[in-house]
């Protein structure tokens, strides 16, 4: 499986007398690929001074075009967004270039996931695996989620129940499930694609503070009436007049008392690209797109800072006038 966040190169390497090479990328089978390029050879001399050629090509972010992420409600409806690809490469002769070398094939699933630096460069998925960062989740009372895995090339939904204290993946791989019981506040429900390229659902159990920030133009208007025999003017007329009012929310979450399970999760949800959140209490609460304005976070650890508990800053994608045209 291919993480389409980062880059994955197909390549062609050292092929006698390689001209260019063409490539014919179709994706979710369509009946005729999306793309095809054509790419000239980089061409060198080997030790023994034959002509050898290699070829390239980053097909990450052609098939990440196709994927789009919407929200699922994993205690419902789970699923995943991800892209079927299939690709040809044809290796055509410097000397003729009519004349086809061969052809090399493949296919794959990407998904809108990313890789890190430190696991170089086509780092994919092959052997099975939990599409989770920690092997601990927090959830309230009651509540349901799903957690996926990569299993024999495909994705599957693990359903975590509303009264599961733990759950067991992959022949015998167990998750924690810590049942938090917060009477004060309202938990609120992060939902974003984490770094595996799918869903996640994460807990704010604790205070929320909400405020507006409104922007907006002035000008200085004229309000004498000239157009009669007594000038005159109207004492409730605005002669300082405003326009273009912007209103954006903004809020503050805290996690909740929680430990250092939750570093990673932070972290893949400060790199995320799409971020829902609902207030949990009522199923009919609107699910609201988010961005996320807290730029950096400290980990904290138990040793170092005894109690873990985080505040995030979060806006809605939107501003608070309707102005979309």
């Amino acid at each position: 499986m291919i993480l389409l966040r980062s880059p994955y190169i197909l390549s062609v390497g050292e092929v006698a007398n390689l001209g260019f090479c063409i490539l014919r990328l179709t994706i979710n089978s369509a009946s005729t690929p999306q793309y095809t390029i054509t790419k000239n050879a980089y061409q060198f001399l080997d030790s023994n001074d034959n002509e050898q050629g290699f070829c390239s090509f980053d097909i990450a972010e052609l098939c990440r075009d196709y994927i789009n992420n919407i929200y699922l409600d994993l205690a419902n409806s789970p699923g995943t967004q991800r892209v079927s690809i299939s690709w040809s490469i044809q290796k055509y002769s410097a000397a003729n270039p009519s004349v086809l070398i061969g052809t090399d094939t493949g296919s794959d699933i990407g998904i809108n996931g990313y890789t890190e630096f430190s696991e170089g460069l086509n780092s994919d998925i092959t052997t099975d695996k939990i599409l989770l960062s920690d092997r601990k989740i927090y959830l309230p009372l009651n509540v349901r989620t799903t957690i996926f895995t990569y299993e024999s090339g495909a994705i599957v939904d693990n359903d975590v129940s509303s009264t599961a204290t733990s759950i067991s993946v992959l022949g015998g791989k167990i998750i924690d499930v810590e049942r938090i019981r917060e009477c004060k506040y309202s938990h609120y429900k992060v939902s974003f694609i984490n770094k595996w390229g799918v869903l996640q659902d994460l807990y704010f159990f604790m205070k929320r503070i909400d405020s507006t920030a409104v922007t907006n133009e002035n000008y200085k208007a004229n309000v004498l009436n000239l157009l009669q025999a007594t000038p005159s003017y109207s004492t409730t007329s605005h002669v300082n007049k405003t326009f273009n009012f912007k209103g954006q929310e903004s809020f503050t979450m805290s996690t909740g008392f929680v430990d250092e399970s939750y570093n990673p999760y932070l972290q893949e949800l400060m790199l995320s690209e799409s971020i829902w959140i609902k207030k949990s209490v009522g199923s009919n609460n609107p699910v609201v797109p988010c961005v996320l304005k807290t730029q950096n976070f400290i980990k904290k650890t138990s040793l170092n800072d005894n109690l873990v508990e985080y505040t995030l800053e979060f806006q809605p994608a939107n501003q608070i006038i309707n102005n979309v045209r």
